[in-house]
Parts: C-alpha cells; sequence; structure tokens
C-alpha cells in the first residue's frame, strides 16, 4: 500500500517499558500488523528496553526512546514527549495504561484511545480517552462495574506464524510448563507446586517433570516451597526467557498450566493452544473465556491443588487416546479463527478511523 495515499493514518503507540511482558509482547505484533497501510510510531518511556525484542519490530516502526530511569519524574522528559507526538502529528495515540494520559498535553480527547489489559487495574484516570477497548469480557465487566464506562472487546491476537506446532509421540515423561511473571499472589505459580508434589508423593505418579518459565519477587519464596514439599528434583526453574525461545520451545511440553487466582486475559494460553498442546486453566473469567468455558481447554478451581492434580492427571490420561488428536485440531482451527493479530490489528483500526 503506498503511504502516501490519503487513507494512510498515523498511529502512535505510547508504553511504559518494552520488554517481554504481555502487552509488550501484543504491542510488537500489533505494530508490525499496522506498519502496512499506516505510518506507525512506538514511544517508549522508560529506558533499557529490550533489544531483541525491538529487533522483533518491522523496518517501516518508528521508534522513539525517552530513556526515563524507571521512577523518576522529570518535567523536560515529558515536555520531550508530548513534542514528539506533536511532531508527528497523529491521528491516534493509543496507550495501553491508563495513567499515561497525565503525560499528554493539549490533545484532544477524541485521539486518545486506550487498552485496558487486566482486571484490578487503577482505572481513575479512564474518563480521559475517547475511546476505550477491553481485552476479555471479564476486563470489560470489571471497567463498567467500578466507573460505568462502557468499552469495546477487542481480544489480544497473536502472530500465528511464528509458533512451532507440536509433534507428538509417545516418550518417558511428561512435561509441563507453567509461563508468567513470578508474582504467586497473582499468577499463582505455588497452588501449581503443591499440585505437583500431590501427583508425586500421594498419587504416585512418578513420571512428571515441569518447567516454570519467568522471574520476579516470589522466585525464592517458590523455590523454598519446591524444596519443603520435596519436588526440586522433578521442577525446573528457567527463568525469564525471550519471545522467540518460548514459540520454539513450547512444543516440547505436554501441558501447560496458567493457575493465576485472577486474569485479565492469557496470551500465554493462546499460544499453547496454537502449538497443540492442551491447557489447564484456573477457573478465572479470562482464561475461561479463552477456553469457552471448557470447549476448548480444561479447568480446575482457582487456588485447589488437589482440583489442580486431579485435573493434570485426567489430562495426561487423555493423551494416550486417539480422539485426543483430533480434539487438538479442532482447538487450534478455534485460535486461528478468534485470536490471529490480523484480526485484533483490523479490528482496532476499524474502530480508530470509522466508528
Amino acid at each position: 500500500m503506498n503511504l502516501s495515499s490519503e487513507n494512510t493514518k498515523k498511529i502512535v503507540h505510547l508504553i511504559w517499558s518494552f520488554g517481554f511482558g504481555g502487552i509488550q509482547v501484543l504491542v510488537t505484533d500489533l505494530l508490525n500488523q499496522q506498519a502496512t497501510g499506516h505510518q506507525v510510531n512506538l514511544i517508549i518511556i522508560n529506558r533499557d528496553p529490550s533489544e531483541v525484542l525491538l529487533g522483533m519490530l518491522d523496518k517501516r516502526v518508528k521508534v522513539h526512546r525517552l530513556e526515563r530511569k524507571k521512577g523518576s519524574i522529570t518535567f523536560l522528559r515529558y515536555l520531550r514527549l508530548n513534542l514528539i507526538i506533536h511532531s508527528i502529528r497523529p491521528d491516534v495515540i493509543h496507550c495501553h495504561i491508563p495513567d499515561q494520559a497525565r503525560l499528554l498535553f493539549f490533545f484532544p480527547r477524541r485521539k486518545l484511545h486506550l487498552t485496558i489489559h487486566d482486571v484490578n487495574k487503577d482505572l481513575k484516570d479512564v474518563h480521559h480517552y475517547g475511546k476505550i477497548y477491553s481485552i476479555s469480557r471479564s476486563v470489560q465487566e470489571d471497567l463498567q462495574e467500578r466507573t460505568g464506562i462502557e468499552s469495546r472487546i477487542i481480544y489480544n491476537g497473536i502472530n500465528l506464524e511464528t509458533i512451532q506446532v507440536k509433534e507428538w509421540m509417545l516418550r518417558d515423561d511428561f512435561r509441563m510448563v507453567v509461563l508468567g511473571r513470578l508474582m504467586h499472589e497473582k499468577k499463582g505459580q505455588d497452588v501449581f507446586i503443591r499440585a505437583l508434589a500431590h501427583l508425586v508423593h500421594t498419587r504416585r505418579i512418578k513420571d512428571l517433570r515441569a518447567t516454570i518459565i519467568g522471574d520476579g519477587a516470589s522466585r525464592a519464596f517458590l523455590e523454598k516451597l519446591a524444596a519443603d514439599l520435596a519436588v526440586s528434583d522433578r521442577l525446573t526453574f528457567a527463568g525469564a526467557q525471550e519471545r522467540p525461545y518460548i514459540q520454539e520451545h513450547l512444543r516440547d511440553f505436554d501441558l501447560l498450566i496458567q493457575p493465576s487466582r485472577y486474569e485479565g486475559f492469557g496470551i500465554t494460553v493462546i499460544e499453547a493452544m496454537a502449538a497443540g498442546i492442551p491447557v489447564l486453566v484456573s477457573d478465572v473469567d479470562g482464561p475461561m473465556e479463552i477456553i469457552r468455558e471448557g470447549e476448548y481447554g480444561t479447568y480446575f478451581t482457582s487456588g485447589d491443588d488437589k482440583d489442580c492434580a486431579h485435573k493434570i492427571q485426567e489430562i495426561k490420561e487423555q493423551t494416550e487416546k486417539p480422539e485426543f488428536r483430533e480434539w487438538i485440531e479442532r482447538t487450534r482451527v478455534y485460535v486461528n479463527q478468534t485470536f490471529s493479530i490480523s484480526s485484533t490489528s483490523s479490528n482496532y483500526c476499524e474502530s480508530y478511523f470509522n466508528d
């Protein structure tokens, strides 16, 4: 498409930091999609973005780095932010955290768009935005109940072409993975570790191996819990891994578990389903919406490690049945039809410019 055409629009995405979090992963894919047909800018406020993630951006995406030290408040840096945006003369400024509106001076409200990426977020700045999007029904309902504001649901999508698909074959062990920031109060990794201990020591299932990918404040607590429950020999803490590694290695596992205590969505759940591996999620709204209340995945009672263990054993037994492969293929078709990044981008652009 000719970028000089009258249909070309200027889009700015504003983000605090640019590491391998769920929001940043979504923004990367969205920028790459929108760069075909529009002039797209990414403004990163904080310093030290991931160079790997930056390297995954389409060359047509113009990146502006403010290099703010996290937590610092510098008026001159915020003035520079506004000067950059004014020089771009964007049609849309797309924010991904509600409080970013405080940084923007003298822009008409109709140009300010916001995506809310999780439940239980601070929403006191949402009234500054002309349009608001929610990534799931649970996020939409949380926003409406707390503020009275209506929003449009646009599901997060993934670049399906980058996901390596699993080839199922018999082997000696059953491999599980938990992905996410090590923040057990929200992400519930402690529930999974207790479930693993129940499977190993009470149910006497010996062919289990588990990997927790991610880093964060709960790592020491979780490692101690695994040692106290005598499952350290079955459990690997792999630390934070960048997105290409995850997309390549998801296929090495037989089950993804998302044991969150609350969660607005769950991009890793979609990636696992696209990779052809079953998913087990806690019965909180966002992940349950993804798996269509159990049609395309299995769920357990949030916080209940024994129920989690029971469902893991059930899934393990199901993977040995012929109909399991057919279900996996139906799940992959569903993900392709519902959660592609091209659909996400099209839905955003339709709302930006046509509604």
